[in-house]
């Protein structure tokens, strides 16, 4: 349930990125794009962490505390920047 919900909010997010008020509001949209991708993996491998029973606290306080984590937020709010940006 976890796998679907979290596909289906990037699922979201690509179409969002379709829209033609997208271009109005950023001027490199495909960048977006990148960020749809670090999203995905990210979304997995949390999934998959919780699923091996690795994941020892509340999915919030891992995620601020893991590493991986941490650098996908980064490289996603940067993504965004940029297609704001450029």
């Amino acid at each position: 349930m976890a796998t679907a919900s979290g596909f289906v909010a990037v699922l979201v997010l690509m179409l969002y990125v379709n829209e033609p008020t997208v271009l109005t509001l950023y001027t490199a949209p495909v960048l977006i794009w990148g960020a749809c991708l670090v999203l995905l993996y990210w979304i997995a491998r949390m999934v998959l962490i919780a699923q091996r029973g690795e994941m020892e606290d509340d999915p919030v306080v891992f995620a601020a505390r893991d590493r991986v984590s941490q650098i996908a937020f980064v490289v996603i709010v940067g993504l965004f920047v940029g297609a704001g940006l450029l």
